[in-house]
This record gives structure tokens, sequence and C-alpha cells, in this order.
């Protein structure tokens, strides 16, 4: 099933754990990167997965890997680099034993 959750401001709103969160070309526009991407990791079951994609003409790539370095202080690990066309992109997954 597939969720399309609009978030009151610096919370997530969700009540359930997920399998997978699809954060698409919006994680920039977010005012606090380490609190959301902790949110999303106590919200993530172990083994689920957050895709981060952001606009490439948008973010540098310097400003990404600060994302992505966020997302692994947060707890989650890089497990793949999809190529999505015009995005910078990383799948990380929320480790089986957390």
């Amino acid at each position: 099933c597939i969720e399309f959750r609009p978030c009151p401001p610096g919370e997530l709103g969700v009540e359930r754990p997920f399998d997978f969160v699809d954060a698409f070309w919006m994680v920039h526009e977010v005012p606090d990167e380490e609190r959301f991407l902790a949110q999303v990791h106590s919200c993530l079951v172990p083994g689920g997965k957050l895709l981060i994609a952001e606009p490439s003409f948008h973010v540098s790539s310097r400003a990404f890997g600060e994302t992505l370095e966020k997302a692994l202080a947060a707890g989650l690990e890089r497990l793949d680099t999809p190529r999505v066309r015009l995005s910078r992109a990383v799948v990380l997954i929320r480790r089986q034993s957390q």
C-alpha cells in the first residue's frame, strides 16, 4: 500500500513503522535535516529503506554529501546509489539489529 503523508511542521506525524520511505526532491527544503532523518530512522522497520533523491540542478554535490553524512549519523547505512534522472540519489537502510 502506498500512503502519502503531508506532515505538520517539524514532525512526520506517523504512528506505525514503514518498510520504505521516499524523500523525493524535498530533504533540502526541511529546516532541520538532522531531526527529519532521525524521525525517518525511527519510523522504519529493521531492514526498512529510505530513498533520498535531490535535484542535481539545485542541490550541489557537496550539499548532498552533507545530507548523506547526516543520514549516516542518524543510524542509516548506504545500500545503493541508483541513477535517478536529473537527481543525486541514495538508498539507505535501517540495520536489521536496530
